[in-house]
């Protein structure tokens, strides 16, 4: 029918006599039910026998269809006001969540507008307190099952046991919480049995498992404040050829603790691939320099920094390079006042390089706890009776003492070269001979 049709057919209606409208008004009604016909056979297959339940279901269903359909505003707003009445009085048909296909229609741009936005949100609401509390319901008895399934998990003593029953129950939980005390018992175990590959796979774990950004308060606890302890363990046991994994982990960690990871980085660099990276951190600058300028340079930038050198290990390592070179050099003084400080972190030879320091200083260092230490240590001498060369590095600088207290300077000298080849004793034990002559 053309728009001319159209208009026609409507003048009919309004001039044609009562008979003549009734009949339209029949027409009218027969199209409509054959419009819902169509409308039902689109809902879902409907059995002949329904429960009370599923006919309110259905004839949602059906309406949410019509309505889908209708294409006049304001016949629309008047059917969906009267169906949201009718879903207040089926309710109780519903249990705790409201039918996808109607919250689906509701919040769709054609229903959800500013006419019926109130009384949508209003009823949705009334669904959501109760769905939310059906599901904490479901998630406070998950949760409990799941602890106690790790509870039992954490209690097996065999290690190899429980390190597989926690590997099977972290890959096959949900609970992310959960999994991540899983991964931490795991880290744990790693971290003692010093398999660092798999303290690295773990700590990725971990990281996936919070995310990288997340504000966790596990997360915190067991990353942000032990970032660097688990990069000193990582340390102890990597060697050169994870450097591209241990690289690949310090980007992911370097957002939760950035000072720990750029030191671990430079530590990593510095000694375990042996390169002297340019950077303008103060403690491994100093061993740039040390190693790419000289003593001379690196003597001076001690000076300057020295009162702002920590304690820790890292620094025990840098020092411990450091002090030795300063030995070499022949600045024993700086040496001596150096490698004191490395206490846990020593370098190679370190012992026996002190005990040199105590035959070169002598008098210097007399009263210190090394000095005390060493000629405690220095009796044990009194097995070589004869004073014969020796192959062993510690009785040799005994012997270099032995024979320096004989004023043997020439002698004791010669000693001390063999592990500085720069060293005078003419400038070193002339006042220690002389004292002793004098005394």
């Amino acid at each position: 029918m053309s728009w001319d049709d159209g208009c026609f057919g409507n003048n009919l209606r309004m001039s044609a006599h009562p008979l003549m409208s009734r009949f339209f008004e029949s027409i009218d009604e027969e199209r409509e039910e054959s419009r819902k016909a169509k409308v039902s056979e689109k809902t879902y297959g409907v059995p002949e026998k329904q429960s009370k339940k599923e006919k309110r279901i259905h004839d949602l269903q059906c309406r949410v269809l019509e309505l889908e359909e209708e294409e006049n505003q304001k016949a629309f707003d008047k059917q969906l006001k009267k169906m949201l009445a009718d879903v207040k009085k089926a309710e109780s048909h519903f249990g705790k969540d409201l039918p996808l296909f109607l919250r689906k229609f509701l919040l769709s741009s054609k229903a959800y507008g500013k006419t019926h936005r109130r009384a949508i949100d209003e009823l949705l609401s009334r669904y959501e307190s109760k769905e939310s509390e059906h599901i904490s319901k479901e998630d406070g008895k998950n949760e409990e099952k799941i602890c106690r399934d790790l509870s039992k998990i954490l209690v097996v003593k065999d290690v190899e046991e429980r390190k597989r029953e926690l590997r099977e129950f972290k890959d096959s939980t949900v609970d992310q919480e959960a999994k991540g005390k899983a991964l931490t018992t795991l880290l744990s175990i790693y971290v003692k049995s010093k398999d660092g590959i798999l303290v690295m796979q773990t700590i990725n774990e971990l990281l996936d498992c919070f995310g990288d950004e997340e504000a966790n308060a596990a997360k915190n606890v067991l990353l942000v404040e032990n970032t660097d302890f688990y990069l000193g363990v990582l340390y102890e046991v990597l060697s050169s050829s994870e450097a591209e994994a241990y690289r690949n982990l310090l980007g992911r960690l370097s957002g939760l603790d950035k000072e720990a990871v750029e030191r671990r980085a430079l530590q990593f660099e510095f000694f375990k691939l042996g390169r002297a990276v340019e950077t303008e951190h103060p403690l491994f600058r100093l061993l740039y320099i040390d190693r790419t300028l000289g003593y001379k340079e690196s003597g001076e930038y001690y000076k300057a920094i020295r009162d702002d050198i920590g304690e820790g290990k890292i620094e025990q390592e840098v020092l411990g390079e450091f002090g030795m070179s300063s030995f070499r050099d022949g600045d024993f003084e700086t040496s001596f006042e150096v490698l004191s400080k490395c206490l846990e972190v020593k370098p190679s030879n370190h012992a026996v390089v002190m005990k040199l320091l105590c035959v070169v200083l002598n008098d210097r260092i007399r009263g210190t706890s090394t000095h005390r230490e060493f000629l405690e240590d220095f009796k044990s001498f009194g097995r070589n009776r004869l004073c014969l060369p020796s192959g062993d590095g510690t009785f040799e600088v005994y012997r270099a003492f032995y024979l320096l207290n004989m004023l043997d300077q020439r002698g004791a000298g010669e000693i001390v070269r063999r592990f500085c080849e720069n060293f005078e004793e003419s400038i070193w034990f002339k006042d220690f001979v002389e004292s002793r002559i004098k005394g």
